[in-house]
């Protein structure tokens, strides 16, 4: 899977979707909400280098989980397991249609 379909994958599945810019006047909870899902989903990138060289799923300090916001999920503790489902399950979902 190329690296840009893997961040859509993944934005799309923290519940991502497009908008436009002027979300941001209109309606800037939503707006900042899905700008931290996009900056999230481009991080999975960097999460699955890590649970390559790991052997693992990173956890959240090996992550640097703390550098991203959580507010679209109430908090990183309720974010992050929702955010490890979504990459390793599009890591997964790729890996079963790139064999079939």
């Amino acid at each position: 899977m190329p690296t840009h379909e893997l961040i859509d994958a993944v934005y799309v599945a923290l519940g991502g979707e497009p908008y436009e810019e002027n979300l941001r006047i209109t309606d800037f909870p939503k707006a900042d909400g899905y700008r931290q899902r996009s900056r999230l989903a481009t991080a999975s990138v960097r999460y699955l280098q890590l649970m390559e060289a790991l052997g693992r799923p990173p956890e959240q300090t090996e992550f640097g989980a703390k550098r991203y916001e959580w507010e679209w999920a109430g908090d990183l503790d309720g974010g992050w397991p929702e955010y490890k489902r979504a990459v390793e399950g599009t890591l997964n979902g790729a890996s079963l249609s790139h064999g079939a």
